[in-house]
């Protein structure tokens, strides 16, 4: 970094100058940014939904086959913990977001977090230096 850049923002995985922004590793020159914007990508919860729904199938069935004893009490227990799993895994994905860069090259997902206001905020201010660059 020269002694011309003035640093406007550093974090841990971003660094924004009047000259440059340094994002997820990666370095661009404000000059050749055509746009920022921050994206985000949902997190797909079908699997966990599939997997509830197949627990509790199991658990039923055994649990419709108990009087006739033997070893559906182990089979209710399992589709428990199926279900149990499913649902874990269909509550538990976090939405991502992007600072998504543009340049000639194309587009980029330069910084990926899960705080929202982490990546509006690194947008916000390298669409404020490349504003101040003229």
């Amino acid at each position: 970094m020269s002694r011309d850049e003035t640093v406007y923002y550093r974090d841990q995985t971003a660094i924004v100058t009047n000259v440059r922004a340094t994002v997820g590793g990666k370095t661009y020159a404000l000059a050749d940014i055509t746009s920022v914007s921050a994206s985000q990508k949902r997190p797909g919860r079908w699997v966990g939904i599939i997997v509830a729904v197949v627990g509790i199938a199991i658990a039923a069935f055994a649990g419709s086959l108990i009087r006739g004893g033997g070893t559906a009490w182990l089979f209710v227990a399992v589709g428990a913990v199926i279900t149990i799993v499913g649902g874990y895994l269909a509550i538990s994905p976090r939405t991502q977001y992007f600072v998504t860069i543009a340049n000639s090259s194309g587009e980029v997902h330069a910084l990926t977090s899960t705080d929202k206001e982490r990546i509006a905020k690194v947008v916000a201010i390298i669409n404020d230096a490349r504003a101040k660059q003229g």
